[in-house]
C-alpha cells in the first residue's frame, strides 16, 4: 500500500542532534513528510536553498527552524529566508524552540515570515494541525 504524505518536503534547521531525532521519527510515524532534510546551521540551510532549490518544487512545503542555535552556527536566517521567493503552498516557516509560548508568540508577530511558533519537542497533535 502506498503512504500518502501530508507534504512532499520538509526541512529541519536545528543543531540539537536528540530533538531532530525526536522530531524526525515523530513526523515518520505519522506520515508527515515524503522527504525529511535536516540541516544542523542556518548557514547550510540556506546553501541548500541556493544550492539545490532551482525550481519552486524543489522548496520545502515546511521548514522547522530552532532559532536558538550556537552562535557558530546561527546566521540571520529569517531576513536571508525573505529573500527567496515566496511560493503559495510552501515555504512555511515554523520556530520551534524551548523558548515560553507567550516568546514564541512575540517573535511571530515581529517577523511576518514566521508561519507558527511551536515548542520543543514536536507533537502529533501539533503537527497534525500545521
Amino acid at each position: 500500500m502506498q503512504n500518502t504524505y501530508k507534504y512532499k518536503k520538509v526541512l529541519i534547521v536545528d543543531d540539537n542532534e536528540i530533538d531532530t531525532f525526536v522530531n524526525m521519527k515523530i513526523m515518520e510515524n505519522i506520515d508527515f513528510a515524503e522527504t525529511i532534510i535536516v540541516k544542523n546551521s542556518e548557514v547550510s540551510a540556506l546553501e541548500y536553498f541556493t544550492d539545490e532549490c532551482k525550481t519552486n518544487d524543489d522548496f520545502p512545503d515546511v521548514i522547522f527552524l530552532n532559532p536558538a542555535m550556537s552562535p557558530e552556527r546561527k546566521g540571520d536566517f529569517i531576513k536571508e529566508f525573505q529573500k527567496f521567493p515566496k511560493i503559495e503552498g510552501k515555504n512555511r516557516l515554523i520556530i520551534i524552540s524551548v523558548m515560553e509560548k507567550q516568546q514564541q508568540n512575540d517573535l511571530s508577530i515581529k517577523r511576518k515570515a514566521i508561519y507558527q511558533a511551536l515548542s520543543k519537542p514536536l507533537t502529533l497533535e501539533e503537527l497534525l494541525k500545521i
